[in-house]
Order: structure tokens, then C-alpha cells, then sequence
């Protein structure tokens, strides 16, 4: 993997459960024995040191006040992103603050989720698969209560900053996938969406880094895909993620390929050591893709294998016994190593499930089904 570029964000926040734990400013995990130094006036944002503390004092020292005088209320990330952008408005950055490729905050789009929520044909897409709507308006009650008024804006230009965000947001995540904030690359955001994508961003605390492991990709340009969901994931359920965030529906190869799914449901075949049996609804039965057998599991059963491993990660989120996720994933992995094949999407995610739980960071959101053959 190369990079082609690096990008700080415009504003970032770390989200309200890992404050203690991450610094505000540069985004990396505090070890135990240095427990980070909480800002004195707020007590909310914590620091690493006072070079983070200083590097972010620019727009801190007006969302301190924000804090301070919405207490004993505690903002949540969303008002606090929010609020970071007004501030950045207030001070006129968001014209004169460009990014690599000379994007400024004014330029990124909104359209698309402005026309979706005031479209009455798109009424009830947009009830179904957003709850954008209601946390608008929760903020437009809620903002004036957070932010100083003279950063507010007018309802109309607090929906272009709201959609703004909604549509160019990224979130920052730890080395093992973890979400740990949201922030807005002015650059980056520039990036159109494939679930065959040909680079990813990581973060390096704050620091978005866009990798690729195509050696024909040279330099950054506005043509890079990359992917705005998990690429662990079913295609339904990339779908659905797509459509309630980003408002649109992905009809890529990937996505209208049902062979893909197939065989990220397989089974191991027990003829012969190469083949799979994948598990397509529309097969009365399971043969193997190599060798021609047939597998004694008929088709209803392996999806209910699938759903039993799907249902457990599903069940863990959230979740920080540890301990007990461990011996429920180990579990339920001895139980189905032999019997799902190694293309298995669900078993390769217990799998991530259970390394993570001993410190071992895999990629596994680079899955690719095998390449068929005709």
C-alpha cells in the first residue's frame, strides 16, 4: 500500500464516550500510566499536553465558553461539530481555508441532501432511511441553547452547513476500526464512493491518510473511489448504510453481482480441498463450484448458519465485556471453521472478532470474492 495524500481535518470532535481517553486536538489514545489533562474551564475536551491544548486553542477557547454556559447539559458530538463550524464561519475560514486540491467548505456538497428532505416525492424514502430530519430540527432548538448568538446563522444557511456535513463527514476510527470521532476533510470529501474501491482513507490520529494498493494510482485525483461503507458487509446491508447516510442506492459490479454474496455465505465442499459450495436462494442445492459435488446441507440451514454468526456480532456491539464476547465468538468459531469455507464473509469477521480481542489488527474490509472462471 502507498500513499498518494494526507489531509488534517477542517473540524473534528471526538465522540462524548472516549473524551477522557482521546486527545481532542491530535487524536491519539492516552496510555495508562499518562492519563490525558483536561481543560480547567470546561472540564469536558481532554489534551495530551499543552503543545494539543495550544495547536487547538484557536477554536476551543470560543467552544469552551459554548460549554461552560450550556452546563449541566453536556453537548453531544453532533452539536459540538456543529458548533466548531460556526466558529470556523464566524472567522471567515470557510472561504479562505483551502484544502490540497483548493476545496473550501463553501464548495462541498449539499445539494443532494437539501433536494432529498424538502422533495415530497422523496418523502417517505427520506422517513424510512434518514433520521436527519428530526435531528435538524432537534438542533435548530437546540444550537441557539449551545452557541453564542452572535455565531448563529439563519435557519436556511444552518440546513446548507447541516448538509454539508452530513454528506462529506468522515468517520475517524482507531487502528482496529473503532469510530472514535467524526471530522471533515475538504479534500478527501471530494471522493465518490465504490464498493471495488480503488483506495481507502486511514487515520493516524486526526490525520486522514488516503493508501492505495494500485500501482498504476500516482498522484490524487478527483477520479480515486473509495469506500463510504464497511466493505465487511453483505450487500444489503452496504445498501442500506449507503442510502440512509449518502441518499443513494450503489448499483456498482459489486453490488449487482449475485455471485458475490454467494460467496460470502459458502461452504466448505467435503469432496475435494479447492471447491465451495456457494449459497445463492435461488439454488435447490448446494454443489460445489470445482469438483461438482453436492453438500449435504441444504440451502435454508446454511443461511441460518450465516444469520447465527450474523446475530452474534450484531448482539456484541456496543458491548465491552471482553471476556465474554471472546468465549461466545471462540464458540461459535470452532463450531463453523470445518463446515463455512475460507471466503465466508460472516466467519472472516468472527474471526476479526476474536484476534481483536489479543491486540491483532487485520484489513479484512479488502474482502474480494474469488474471480470466476467461465
Amino acid at each position: 500500500m502507498c500513499t498518494i495524500v494526507e489531509e488534517e481535518p477542517y473540524v473534528a470532535v471526538v465522540d462524548n464516550p472516549y473524551l477522557r481517553d482521546i486527545c481532542s486536538y491530535c487524536f491519539h489514545r492516552a496510555p495508562p500510566e499518562h492519563p490525558l489533562k483536561r481543560c480547567t474551564q470546561c472540564q469536558l475536551v481532554h489534551y495530551c499536553n499543552k503543545d494539543c491544548q495550544r495547536n487547538d486553542f484557536a477554536i476551543h477557547k470560543l467552544e469552551c465558553s459554548f460549554i461552560v454556559n450550556s452546563k449541566p447539559q453536556i453537548p453531544q458530538s453532533k452539536p459540538r461539530l456543529l458548533g466548531r463550524l460556526l466558529i470556523r464561519k464566524y472567522k471567515g475560514d470557510s472561504t479562505s481555508v483551502k484544502a490540497f486540491n483548493g476545496r473550501c467548505f463553501d464548495d462541498l456538497m449539499d445539494r443532494t441532501f437539501i433536494t432529498l428532505l424538502f422533495s415530497i416525492s422523496n418523502v417517505e424514502d427520506i422517513q424510512k432511511s434518514s433520521d436527519y430530519l428530526p435531528l435538524f430540527t432537534a438542533l435548530c432548538y437546540g444550537l441557539p441553547n449551545y452557541v453564542d448568538q452572535e455565531f448563529m446563522v439563519q435557519a436556511p444557511e444552518l440546513l446548507r452547513i447541516f448538509g454539508r456535513t452530513v454528506i462529506n463527514c468522515f468517520g475517524i476510527t482507531e487502528d482496529d476500526h473503532t469510530v472514535v470521532g467524526e471530522g471533515v476533510y475538504l479534500g478527501l470529501s471530494a471522493l465518490n464512493h465504490s464498493c471495488d474501491p480503488d483506495a481507502f482513507v486511514r487515520f493516524r490520529g486526526r490525520k486522514a491518510v488516503l493508501r492505495t494498493a494500485n500501482p498504476e494510482i500516482k498522484r490524487f485525483s478527483n477520479q480515486i473511489t473509495i469506500p463510504y461503507t464497511n466493505l465487511d458487509a453483505l450487500t444489503k446491508e452496504r445498501r442500506t448504510d449507503l442510502e440512509k447516510q449518502y441518499f443513494f442506492k450503489c448499483n456498482c459490479k459489486v453490488c449487482t453481482d449475485p455471485l458475490r454474496d454467494g460467496y460470502a455465505r459458502s461452504l466448505k465442499c467435503g469432496e475435494c480441498q479447492m471447491g465451495v459450495c456457494i449459497v445463492i436462494e435461488s439454488l435447490q442445492v448446494l454443489t460445489c463450484d470445482q469438483c461438482g459435488a453436492v453438500n449435504p446441507t441444504d440451502v435454508d440451514e446454511a443461511f441460518r448458519m450465516n444469520q447465527e454468526i450474523e446475530w452474534q456480532l450484531e448482539k456484541e456491539k456496543g458491548k465491552n465485556d471482553t471476556f465474554l464476547n471472546l468465549q461466545s465468538d471462540m464458540t461459535l468459531f470452532a463450531k463453523y471453521d470445518n463446515i463455512l469455507s475460507k471466503y465466508n464473509l460472516p466467519l472472516a469477521s468472527l474471526a476479526y472478532s476474536v484476534v481483536k480481542c489479543f491486540g491483532v489488527n487485520l484489513e479484512i474490509d479488502e474482502w474480494k470474492a474469488p474471480v470466476s472462471v467461465d
